[in-house]
Order: structure tokens, then sequence, then C-alpha cells
């Protein structure tokens, strides 16, 4: 589903409580073609505020390098409704109108991306793993059509378990909760070892895209007959992200100490620690690879960029309503604090 940023921004004023969308509204008509970006989505903002943050840095870092939407870019929106398999269609939308450059930050959108284009640029305004994954041949050189921002996911799914055992080191068998997807693979793989240096016992439970609610439950029900005294998630796929509040509710059922990726409002909803990367340094800084290309640079020579910055978010007012005590040491190294 393609629509314009103009009656993106229309919706939005209508109705805060608006869901359902029209069909489709191309780009906007313009005497001189204005440069075309577009931009992946799972979620309307309104849909899911938890995105809105991240959607905003990413077009205030447009608007500062002085892409006005309708006035100097043409900014066409494509979303999946949390649906991976629509990224298809709307990858093969974007090259049919064509766009001259495409920004996404799902592994799954960008993978949809790739297969329907091999000259259209990309940017990751987060992107996980992407060497690994095969999107580019190395971080310096990427060698394709993909470049952006990188995140290491699997180094800090492993620093979220860490975080567990050192905030709670009574912590002794731990359920991994993420995707079924190649970049929850490997973060899956990181923090299993980790697991296992750390002497922890741990399960693996996975969320697909088929049935992720009936996945869930069966996931959590396995979670408790495991007696698991604490839960770490390792991924934010468009499935996990979108089932957070029953993730976030079932952790504190069980009086679980839990930790999570802070994109996604797991924290915000009432998680106990967050751990990631600065999200929205990524996706505001993710708007100068835009730029770049659209003043010419090729997306196979323009050195994809490592976040090198992170947040540690504790949520104090869950930790009171758990019974739970975090370490002044922990509390100290937080970039914020929920009271």
């Amino acid at each position: 589903m393609l629509r314009s940023r103009r009656a993106f921004l229309g919706m939005a004023a209508a109705s805060a409580g608006a869901v359902a969308l029209s069909s489709c509204v191309g780009a906007s008509t313009n005497a001189k073609r204005l440069p075309r970006l577009g931009y992946f989505v799972t979620y309307h903002p309104i849909r899911d505020p938890a995105l809105a943050p991240l959607v905003e840095a990413f077009l205030t870092g447009l608007r500062e390098l002085g892409y006005d939407d309708g006035q100097t870019i043409d900014l066409v929106w494509g979303q999946s409704e949390g649906q991976d398999d629509r990224w298809d269609t709307v990858a093969s939308e974007f090259v049919r109108m064509p766009v001259d450059v495409m920004a996404a930050s799902a592994a799954v959108a960008q993978r949809a991306a790739i297969r329907a284009t091999s000259s259209i640029p990309i940017v990751m305004t987060l992107g996980a793993d992407p060497v690994e994954q095969g999107l580019a041949k190395s971080l310096a050189r990427p060698g394709g059509n993909v470049t952006g921002m990188a995140s290491l996911t699997s180094v800090t799914a492993v620093k979220r378990l860490e975080l567990m055992k050192e905030a709670f080191p009574s912590v002794t068998r731990v359920a991994l909760l993420g995707g079924a997807d190649p970049a929850s693979a490997i973060q899956f793989s990181a923090a299993e070892a980790a697991a296992r240096a750390l002497r922890l016992d741990f399960i693996r439970l996975e969320i697909g895209p088929t049935d992720p609610s009936g996945e869930l439950e069966r996931a959590l029900e396995l979670a408790t007959k495991q007696s698991v005294d604490a839960l770490v998630v390792l991924s934010v796929s468009a499935q996990v992200s979108a089932l957070r509040k029953q993730i976030v509710a079932y952790a504190a059922s069980r009086r679980l100490p839990a930790a999570y990726p802070n994109t996604g409002g797991f924290v915000d909803d009432g998680g106990l620690l967050g751990y990631s990367e600065s999200a929205l340094y990524s996706f505001h800084r993710a708007a100068s690879f835009v730029d770049r290309i659209l003043r010419g640079a090729r997306a196979a020579e323009l050195p994809i960029e490592q976040i090198t910055t992170f947040d540690l978010v504790v949520n104090l007012k869950t930790a009171r309503e758990l019974g739970l005590t975090i370490p002044a040491s922990l509390l100290a190294r937080a970039t914020r604090v929920i009271q």
C-alpha cells in the first residue's frame, strides 16, 4: 500500500484514532519531476505510536538537509501493516514508479528491495548485521546497491543478556525470544553462545510471521513449563514488536526480570530494562545517505556507518511493581530512567 507524504499527514490530522487507509495515493504531480524517495514502514505511526519518534527522526534529518516534501523531494510511503509478505509488492511498486532511492529499517523490507532491484539505491535507516546477512560485501565498500546505518545486533543481544545476569545474579534459566528470520538467527546464535559462557540454561522461542499470536502463546506456555526465571527479547521483527504488550504483560504476570531492545516501545510499555544502539541517532543520520545518493554518490562505494552510540533504559516503576532492585552500578550507566 503506497501513499504520499501529504496523504499520510492529511490522514493523521483527520483522526488520531484512524486505522483504515485509502487503497492507494500515488506520488504527487509536479511540473518538474522531484527526486522521489520510497520509504518502507511497517505501520502508520498513528497505528503504532512507538514508531513515531523514529520516523520523525528520519524526516527531521531530511528537512535539515533541505528536503521539503512536495517542494524539493517527493516522499512516498509503502506500508506492510505487519504482513511481511507485502514487502515484495511494495518494493515492486517502488521500482515501477520509479523511485530514485529507497529507505527501510526492517531487514525483511531491505531484502524485498534487493529482490526487486539491483540498480535503485537502498538506504538502511537501521540495518541489522548487513554483512552477515549478505546485504553488503563489507562495511567499507558495500559493493551493491545497499548502504546506510548498520547495527551489530548480535553484539547488543549478548550485552542484553550480560546486563540481565549482572543485575540479577541469581538468574539461572533464561528464555531467549526473537523472530524467525535471518537477522534473528544471527542474534540467537550469539546469545546462545553467551548464555553457555555465563553458565545459563536457556530455551529458544521463535515467533514467525504465519501465526504470530498463536506462536507467542505457545512459546510463553513453554517458558512457563520450563520454569524460566528471566526473559531476554533479542529482536524486533514486525511480529515481535506488534506483540510487545503481551510479552511485557507475561513478564509482569510471572514477575520475571526481562530485558528488551529499546526500539519498538517495550520499556515505555512497562518493560524492565532496555539496551540497544541509539535508533533515534541512526534514523536521523540515515537522512545524510539519502542526500549523498541524490547528489550523485554510488551506494556501492558509500561506506556503511556502524552505530557506536548506545542507550540503556531502566524502568524503575516496573522494578518496584515486580519487587526487584536494580543495582546502583547499573543505574549509574543508564541513559534514561523511567520513574
